[in-house]
């Protein structure tokens, strides 16, 4: 008479419910996939900061060209450059819009 073999399995696969088992199998099947998308957000989020500052700064250019300073393109670059230098995390803060944070009358 043959003997049966014994199925080897998990000691906790009768006793854990049917969702752990489907979540343990898609984890699996699809963490390559998880993997991909966090590089993905990793780089595309160290892009934005590298660029960040930039958009900032033609902000600021911009904000001083709207308001009532008549001021040269050069004179907004270097009032921009000292602002930031100042203050780089009130010039990040409000994301280069410093006319929120300057005083009055301060380019006349």
């Amino acid at each position: 008479m043959k003997k049966k073999v014994q199925n080897k399995s998990c000691p906790w696969s009768s006793t854990c419910p049917q969702i752990i088992k489907c979540m343990g199998y898609f984890l699996k099947a699809y963490a390559g996939v998880g993997i991909a998308i966090a590089l993905f957000m990793l780089v595309g989020l160290q892009i934005e900061e590298q660029y960040r500052g930039i958009r900032n700064m033609d902000n600021c250019i911009n904000h001083l060209s709207t308001g009532q300073a008549k001021l040269t393109e050069q004179e907004k670059n270097f009032a921009c450059a000292n602002i930031y230098r100042e203050s780089a995390s009130l010039f990040e803060y409000y994301r280069g819009n410093v006319l929120q944070f300057m005083p009055k009358d301060s380019f006349k």
